[in-house]
């Protein structure tokens, strides 16, 4: 019979990353909220009924709670949100939370998996803020464009791009109030970069534009002073400085001076929106900012998209191709159907995670998965557990 402890910090881990507060849990349960808050300080310990109660409120094997600790990796940068300001506390729990289980997935194919190398450019060595000026902002975009070999060309698959990059893509579905986040992660002595972006959103462009706002802190934040992100002011010159890079590195302003004229209607932008992977709203800012557009046909363009139902979705989205990160599904796809490895079973058993879970994260279609052998594999010889009380030192 093999003896296992309880876990406490891994009750207080996965409560946050399922957006349950300690009352939330424990009325879920049939429990105090004192009860929980005991479990979670290690002061006492569940019951195997309430384990497993806790289990299922919270989808994921009770072997969960019974995980050691692991610091294969270290945040080693700001974390930064994309709507932070109007995104709250328990949802950035939840995404930082399945941020640690990206990183966990990512370690364990390393081991069977050479990813592509992180080559991105670094123009951040200061942890303090750097005030770039507008055209520096526009040179950067420029370098970055050049140092991925890319022109002045529309961007193709931008997040294929990125993943041979080094950039390690993940997937979530949290709420509207969270577009994407990124951050740079310390694994074995190496610096890696995380995006993560939302499942909700719909619009192919903006999942372009996000990516592209956090390639922009990925370069041009990476070392910044992580207490700079809780400062009102520093927070919003942050967060400027990503959308003008994302909008020069999407849209050169070279070319957009070539395509794009002071007479153009909604109808032009349609077509430009096509060819350049960019929202119109986002080619009316950059002309404006360019100054090819002033405010007076700026205020009257977004008026014209709004009249016309046409500021969150039109009929060109359709035609444009939803990018999603296939880096990480490909490697699990190549070890099963090359390797004949079930690296399914291994990422399950040693993450202690739900098959949605993984699903969600990677974007694995049920196919892949062949989810009735996994839980049929997953069920077979499972150890008996005997819980130790241990007391906190």
């Amino acid at each position: 019979m093999r003896k296992l402890k309880f876990n406490y910090r891994k009750l207080a881990e996965i409560r946050r990353i399922r957006g349950y507060n300690q009352s939330a849990l424990a009325t879920e349960i049939g429990l105090s909220r004192n009860s929980i808050s005991l479990y979670e300080k290690g002061n006492t310990f569940p019951e195997s009924e309430t384990i497993h109660k806790l289990a299922n409120a919270l989808n994921v094997p009770a072997t969960f709670f019974f995980k050691e600790d692991e610091d294969d990796f270290a945040i080693s940068s700001p974390i930064f949100f994309r709507k932070f300001a109007s995104s709250n506390l328990t949802h950035r729990l939840m995404a930082e939370g399945r941020t640690e289980w990206l990183a966990k997935i990512y370690s364990i194919l390393s081991n069977y998996i050479s990813f592509p190398t992180v080559n991105l450019p670094d123009f951040n060595k200061s942890p303090f803020l750097i005030e770039y000026s507008d055209s520096e902002i526009e040179s950067l975009a420029e370098e970055t464009r050049a140092y991925f070999g890319l022109g002045l060309n529309p961007i193709g698959n931008l997040i294929n791009i990125l993943e041979y990059k080094g950039i390690i893509f993940g997937k979530f579905s949290i709420a509207n109030s969270l577009d994407a986040f990124s951050l740079w992660m310390n694994f074995r002595n190496s610096n890696v970069p995380f995006i993560l972006i939302d499942q909700i959103k719909d619009s192919p462009t903006r999942t372009r534009f996000n990516c592209s706002h956090e390639l922009g802190h990925l370069v041009l934040h990476k070392n910044l002073s992580l207490n700079l992100i809780n400062d009102s002011f520093a927070f919003k010159r942050i967060e400027e400085q990503a959308d003008g890079f994302a909008s020069a590195f999407l849209m050169p302003k070279e070319n957009i001076f070539s395509k794009v004229k002071p007479s153009f209607g909604i109808d032009e932008l349609m077509k430009l929106k096509k060819v350049w992977g960019a929202s119109v709203q986002a080619i009316i800012m950059r002309a404006n900012k360019l100054g090819i557009f002033n405010d007076n046909k700026k205020t009257y363009l977004f008026k014209k998209l709004n009249y016309l139902g046409l500021n969150r979705r039109d009929p060109i989205d359709d035609l444009i191709k939803t990018e999603s990160p296939s880096l990480l599904k490909e490697s699990i796809n190549k070890l099963i159907n090359e390797a004949n490895y079930p690296i399914i079973n291994e990422i399950l058993e040693s993450l202690c995670i739900s098959v949605d879970d993984l699903i969600e994260l990677i974007g694995l279609s049920d196919e892949n998965l062949e989810i009735n052998k996994i839980l049929e594999a997953l069920s077979k010889n499972k150890p008996m557990l005997t819980l130790i009380q241990e007391s906190k030192a």
